[in-house]
């Protein structure tokens, strides 16, 4: 039977990014674009590759460390989940690489599907919070003016309220209570204390090198967008870096077209035309790192899914029926 819901999700995200990108290309010269890809250097876009390689390789790393708290992880085996995770929610809207990478990391890490989710929750949190800090350090870097300056303090806003409140819920949930339900409901209860197991790492000293990782990870992440941008002739102050990364990185969290069409392009439009650079320039590095760099880890993404035999279909369709391992 169809998920309706996971539908309707792809279809928001195709509607929503194809109408972004007929507004931007009606504002964007085409011809300024083409001129802007022809001049690429292809020195610093290598170097934006080669960082967020490393920044892929440190997340397998922090995610092994939270994984270990629950069951030894083999690194080699981490980062295949990893990417292949990585690479669905490049391919689909609504996230859905978490629920490929819960999978995976269920069938070949031998935890169940609501521990690795509890461990992918708590990853995005990190991410999350860390994000809302380099927007907020990187709105102080907004000339006086500047053309988005309002709806990126809303952004900010709204930002700081839904991750401090998820981040509350995960501590809260984190804690040693316990609950006790018998019958129907005891599948759901076991589900849920699996998924609280994945938290744990919240109250423990072990948190310490996963925080130490998250910083790693978007300094590494921070460089891939400065060498990206310098690919196209933009050259950003730190702080409007941060804003940058801010901005592009809370584009790719809600419901988008395949690729993050659209909402990336818009994303680095706004961040660099605020520091008064070119439309034509923003959307070429979207579209530069789309192709090159996203692209890049797509196909390593689906090599790894042919090789390991993961299907894409079944995440539209409803189970028939509970998985005990769930």
């Amino acid at each position: 039977m169809l998920d309706l819901r996971r539908l309707l999700y792809l279809l928001f995200g195709l509607v929503l990014g194809a109408g972004l990108l007929w507004i931007l290309l009606a504002e964007v010269s085409v011809a300024e674009v083409r001129r802007a890809l022809a001049v690429i250097d292809y020195g610093a876009l290598g170097c934006a590759m080669g960082c967020y390689a490393i920044a892929i390789a440190l997340r397998s790393l922090r995610w092994k460390v939270l994984l270990d708290a629950i069951v030894p992880a083999a690194y080699r085996k981490v980062l295949v989940v990893l990417i292949v995770g990585y690479a669905v929610n490049w391919l689909l809207p609504a996230r859905l690489g978490e629920i490929v990478r819960a999978d995976m990391a269920r069938s070949t890490l031998s935890l169940s599907r609501s521990q690795a989710l509890g461990t992918i929750g708590l990853v995005r949190v990190l991410d999350g919070m860390t994000v809302v800090a380099l927007l907020g350090w990187g709105i102080g870097a907004l000339p006086a003016g500047a053309q988005y300056a309002k709806t990126l303090n809303y952004v900010l806003l709204v930002a700081v309220a839904l991750f401090g409140a998820v981040a509350a819920i995960f501590y809260i949930l984190s804690g040693n209570w316990q609950t006790v339900s018998q019958g129907w409901l005891a599948p759901l209860a076991q589900r849920f204390g699996q998924f609280r197991e994945g938290l744990r790492m919240l109250r423990s000293p072990s948190m310490a090198p996963a925080l130490l990782l998250t910083g790693l990870v978007w300094a590494a992440d921070g460089s891939s967008v400065w060498f990206l941008l310098k690919a196209v002739h933009v050259t950003l102050t730190l702080q409007q870096l941060m804003m940058t990364v801010g901005v592009v990185s809370l584009s790719m969290l809600i419901p988008t077209a395949p690729g993050f069409i659209g909402t990336y392009q818009l994303a680095f439009v706004i961040a660099v035309t605020s520091f008064g650079f070119s439309k034509a320039q923003g959307f070429a590095a979207a579209t530069t790192s789309q192709v090159f760099i996203l692209g890049t880890h797509c196909v390593i993404g689906i090599a790894l899914m042919m090789i390991n035999h993961i299907r894409l279909g079944g995440l539209f369709l409803r189970k028939a029926a509970a998985d005990t391992r769930a």
